[in-house]
């Protein structure tokens, strides 16, 4: 079976929609008085292996990381430079823009790692809501930056048609 390679445009189209189907707009001040303005203690942790590794690279530790022979960046980086890590891991980890994204149905989680991939924070489902994911930044294209990799990321979804395609300006 031939594919047939797709444009950017329809390939945001094609995630646009599946954001439509799959998540409910959460104003961040509704959750925030919900969470009695204690929003951040459902935050997932933003101490993964990914932030250890910018944390390297912008704090010019790689090379130390490298001679330690420890395999694992997040491991070398919580017992060498530990208070550094977690003020520059916990530094903005918050919604910055004012809608969080609340899975209509409890995701699993592979599809909460692909959302950690690329780029989103997660707010633990509880009582009150499912799963949410929140953009930490603003003034760029949330699709090409977080929905699009998301969505291109999850098991279930045929990435042929899309291979090799510029999202970047979408």
């Amino acid at each position: 079976m031939t594919t047939t390679m797709k444009t950017a445009e329809e390939l945001k189209t094609v995630v646009s929609l599946w954001v439509d189907r799959s998540f409910n707009y959460i104003d961040l001040s509704n959750s925030e008085k919900v969470f009695d303005q204690m929003l951040f203690e459902h935050i997932e942790t933003n101490h993964t292996e990914q932030t250890a590794s910018a944390f390297l690279l912008d704090y010019l530790y790689e090379g130390d990381f490298k001679e330690s022979e420890m395999e694992s960046a997040l491991e070398y980086v919580q017992q060498e430079h530990q208070d550094e890590f977690m003020e520059y891991a916990d530094q903005d980890h918050y919604p910055m823009w004012s809608t969080l994204f609340e899975f209509r149905s409890e995701p699993s989680e592979s599809t909460l790692e692909a959302a950690r991939k690329a780029g989103f924070g997660i707010i633990s489902s509880s009582d009150s809501y499912n799963a949410m994911l929140f953009v930490k930044g603003a003034g760029y294209s949330f699709y090409s930056a977080h929905w699009i990799p998301m969505y291109l990321g999850l098991s279930w979804v045929r990435t042929d048609d899309f291979e090799g395609v510029d999202y970047s300006h979408v």
